[in-house]
């Protein structure tokens, strides 16, 4: 029989062992999200139907992830879940600075461009009459 295989360094235990921050930031996320169950989870609770998402989030909480940016992020989607309110990424993304999980950088809208990028509008040049 072998002994069980040494621990490998993920580069991201220490990351573990800090506190929960404010606002969840693309460092948080280390691990190719492609083979980390916990993200697969959150992706799938993502795409799944109100019903199965549903029993998702009754059985889980957000203290059973290891990473603590996914256990904030899984309480974003429970939230929304649980008031019957759209809980698919372009919802989450929208619901994160609300929450005060994700910085609100005001891409989306600008209050004094009226430009839905939030940049000011391209000014228009005037057409040359021949």
């Amino acid at each position: 029989m072998r002994a069980a295989p040494p621990e490998q360094d993920h580069g991201y235990d220490t990351a573990l062992d800090d506190p929960p921050c404010d606002t969840i930031e693309p460092g948080d996320l280390l691990d190719d999200p492609r083979t980390d169950a916990e993200a697969l989870c959150l992706c799938s609770l993502l795409w799944s139907s109100p019903a199965v998402a549903r029993t998702i989030v009754a059985a889980l909480t957000g203290s059973d992830f290891e990473r603590p940016v996914y256990g904030e992020l899984f309480t974003v989607i429970a939230e929304q879940v649980q008031t019957n309110t759209p809980h698919d990424p372009a919802s989450i993304a929208a619901a994160l600075p609300q929450a005060g999980k994700a910085p609100d950088t005001g891409e989306l809208t600008s209050p004094t461009s009226g430009s839905r990028s939030g940049r000011s509008p391209t000014p228009k040049t005037p057409s040359r009459t021949p």
